[in-house]
């Protein structure tokens, strides 16, 4: 036990299983004086309902009180009230105060819940738990029921723990993805709009190529002007040759046409014959 010697008189006091959480009977909550000198400000009651005359909050005005319908029987399901309990001691423990779980004798079905608690706050298993509250509450006894549902229990919250961190990492590798991609588009865009101002000599040499097109164009278009110019002057020789060569036929013939008129007057008419 935890340095402590078990008395049987104790079974009707509670004790402190965590700093924050005590586990005891019904007796351990009727007096408002020795809760508050321990420090206690919720209580967690579970009842069947043959039990509500007298396990109540007595205190409703100076504590808080949360009241779980539990019978002490081998069929009554814990799995299902265990997210209220967890829900309820994290919520109260998380503002600073203590609670106190009990049913009618603490030995049953507040022991179960809390061992539940430890396992999977503490991260313990079945046989660490049960040690660990016991060492504290050494009249516990839960009924067989109560305790195959706490071993199943164990691998209930190590799937969900396991689930959660998977969750987790997902998530991680989802925000890490995402701030690389993100970081990728930035360094794009800044690729992107930055290629022309930081790029002078490309825009340099565009430039060049631009005013080489201009020459070779104005290059063809005077090649065309000379070839236009050349046609011309020999259309113009050829034309002239022809009218040179018609001057020259027609002065022939001019000529030929004056002598013969030369020489009919020189020797006169031709006799008749």
């Amino acid at each position: 036990m935890s340095g402590m010697e078990w008395r049987y008189e104790m079974r009707r006091d509670c004790q402190e299983i965590i700093p924050g959480l005590y586990l005891g009977p019904l007796e351990s909550s009727k007096s408002l004086t020795k809760l508050q000198s321990l420090g206690i400000t919720s209580v967690l009651i579970l009842r069947a309902p043959h039990e509500e005359p007298f396990l109540r909050p007595r205190f409703p005005e100076e504590l808080t009180y949360l009241i779980l319908q539990v019978e002490d029987k081998e069929v009554e399901n814990l799995i299902r009230i265990y997210p209220s309990v967890r829900g309820f001691l994290l919520s109260e423990m998380a503002k600073g105060g203590k609670v106190l779980v009990h049913d009618d004798g603490g030995i049953s079905r507040a022991p179960a819940v809390v061992v539940m608690f430890i396992m999977e706050q503490r991260r313990m298993t079945y046989e660490s738990a049960m040690a660990f509250v016991q060492s504290r509450r050494y009249c516990m006894h839960m009924n067989q029921g109560f305790v195959w549902q706490v071993k199943e229990f164990e691998s209930i919250y190590n799937a969900e723990q396991t689930q959660s961190q998977m969750t987790i990492m997902g998530m991680a590798t989802t925000k890490a993805a995402g701030m690389s991609n993100k970081g990728k588009g930035r360094a794009v865009a800044s690729t992107s709009s930055s290629t022309a101002p930081n790029h002078p000599n490309l825009n340099q040499q565009a430039g060049d190529e631009m005013t080489i097109d201009s020459d070779i164009l104005s290059h063809l278009d005077d090649d065309d002007e000379q070839d236009d110019s050349i046609a011309g002057r020999r259309s113009k020789k050829r034309r002239k040759k022809r009218r040179l060569s018609s001057s020259s036929s027609n002065g022939s013939s001019f000529e030929r046409d004056m002598e013969i008129e030369d020489s009919t007057r020189r020797t006169g008419p031709s006799a008749s014959p």
